[in-house]
């Protein structure tokens, strides 16, 4: 069974990817440079730490191909559109990070404002005019605040939700994030934004809780059996019966950068006292093919009626 990382550790790895960066000296130096490269300058604040790894070490121009059209794909909130509105909404983001937060010779993706921006989009309300008594500070102060993005119980001001603060220490136009008013749950929240692919946000769903799924793979019947319970599973009801609509995507990662990508449209009905059994589970076979060695498993459970998504990431070793 793959069991999903624990969002303590996901936490951790996007700390030092994401704030600090100071790991990079430790790993050989990767085979993609992201200022030569257009995809990674667009995806690169979103990406998870493990996806950052895995693409910027790729050395086959045909991996990096397939990995950036998967990378699409599984975010694509309905797959079986033409239009991937995840992607097009990342590009009027990128195309705002870069036109309006270039610090000197430093793009917009690459400084703190514009990554916040990429992964949480426009702040509900930006003040640019507050006032300080701290004499070290010479130059001006931005306050972003989002309000309703669930989770963020430890908030930095009165009636919920959190603030994000840049400062310009020294009038020169660079600004940096204050950690001092980073409220801790605002990590989490930035990486289950990231992990689960959820960008949307409005007043009813701002912050859709993941379908909790679980990944059995079989390689002697050459299986993935995705499992879950009914729980936070949207139904729709014809007759006597309910229906469900799931869309299941197994992304595979070799150790020599084969990247296979295999899925299934599932739909099915069922008895509603069937669904309300207090053991019954979904389950959801995917054909897959693995030969012998080592492999990542990418999973990502969509659910076609809710929009809601939900991802799993695991190891598995095929046998000679």
């Amino acid at each position: 069974m793959i069991r999903p990382y624990s969002i303590s550790r996901l936490v951790l790895m996007v700390m030092l990817g994401f704030l600090a960066g100071s790991c990079a000296a430790n790993r050989p130096d990767p085979v993609v440079e992201p200022q030569d490269d257009q995809f990674y300058q667009l995806a690169g604040p979103i990406m998870t730490a493990r996806e950052n790894r895995i693409y910027r070490n790729l050395t086959s121009p045909a991996a990096r191909e397939r990995f950036i059209e998967y990378f699409w794909e599984i975010r694509d909130p309905n797959p079986l559109t033409a239009e991937n509105e995840f992607r097009s909404e990342m590009l009027r983001r990128h195309d705002h990070v870069q036109r309006y937060f270039q610090e000197g010779q430093r793009p917009g993706w690459r400084t703190d404002r514009g990554r916040f921006f990429m992964i949480l989009g426009p702040p509900d309300e930006e003040d640019r005019n507050v006032q300080t008594t701290d004499p070290r500070l010479q130059g001006r102060i931005i306050d972003w605040y989002y309000y309703g993005l669930s989770g963020a119980s430890q908030t930095t001001f009165s009636g919920g939700g959190f603030r994000l603060r840049f400062v310009d220490e020294n009038g020169f136009g660079i600004y940096r994030m204050d950690e001092r008013y980073l409220p801790l749950r605002v990590m989490d929240i930035l990486e289950d934004l990231k992990f689960n692919m959820i960008v949307k946000r409005n007043a009813d769903s701002p912050f859709p809780e993941a379908i909790d799924f679980q990944v059995d793979s079989n390689p002697a019947t050459s299986t993935v059996d995705v499992v879950f319970s009914p729980n936070r599973v949207a139904f729709e009801r014809r007759e006597e019966r309910i229906f469900v609509h799931l869309y299941v995507t197994v992304l595979v990662f070799s150790d020599n950068e084969e990247i296979n990508r295999f899925s299934r449209d599932w739909e099915a009905g069922f008895d509603a006292d069937q669904v309300l059994q207090e053991n019954f589970r979904f389950h959801i076979p995917v054909a897959v093919s693995l030969k012998p060695g080592k492999y990542t498993l990418d999973v990502v459970l969509t659910d076609m009626l809710s929009g809601r998504k939900s991802r799993r990431l695991g190891s598995v070793k095929v046998k000679d």
